[in-house]
């Protein structure tokens, strides 16, 4: 499948499928979940695309594992439909991994919460991300394309 192009010059680099659901939550609305990665984990996971989140987040199991929890960063209290948890922001590496293509690294912004937060519920918002990389959709076929700027 060929990469995206825009008035003749490449939009994307990376195209990837996309799940309307986590494997452990079938039956929910349809979503965005895209495959990431990130430095200090071998394997990928599942985060949430979405362009109304203001930050993106990382749960507090992989902050931890990849050293997050121990830098400084920029407090602050995220808002979101379940209420308020405090946290920081701090910068790393995301990878949005490519199926056909090349894998995209962003330099991100990413929330990290100060105590619990759900395990798994990992998004990708706006501020920090997605306003870093081109994104187009493909809903018919399930495809994300993804690309620098």
């Amino acid at each position: 499948m060929p990469m995206l192009e825009l008035s003749g010059n490449n939009f994307s680099s990376g195209r990837a499928s996309f799940l309307d659901s986590p494997p452990d939550q079938q039956g929910r609305s349809a979503r965005i979940y895209v495959k990431v990665a990130v430095p200090g984990i071998a394997e990928t996971f599942l985060a949430l695309l979405d362009t109304g989140a203001e930050w993106s987040i990382l749960d507090r199991e992989i902050a931890e594992e990849i050293g997050l929890t121990s830098v400084d960063g920029q407090p602050i209290s995220l808002r979101h439909k379940e209420g308020t948890t405090d946290g920081k922001l701090v910068r790393t590496t995301m990878t949005m991994i490519a199926d056909e293509g090349a894998a995209l690294d962003v330099d991100a912004t990413v929330f990290v919460p100060d105590n619990a937060w759900p395990t798994g519920k990992n998004f990708i918002g706006y501020s920090g991300f997605l306003e870093n990389i081109r994104i187009a959709l493909d809903p018919q076929n399930n495809h994300v394309y993804f690309g620098a700027p």
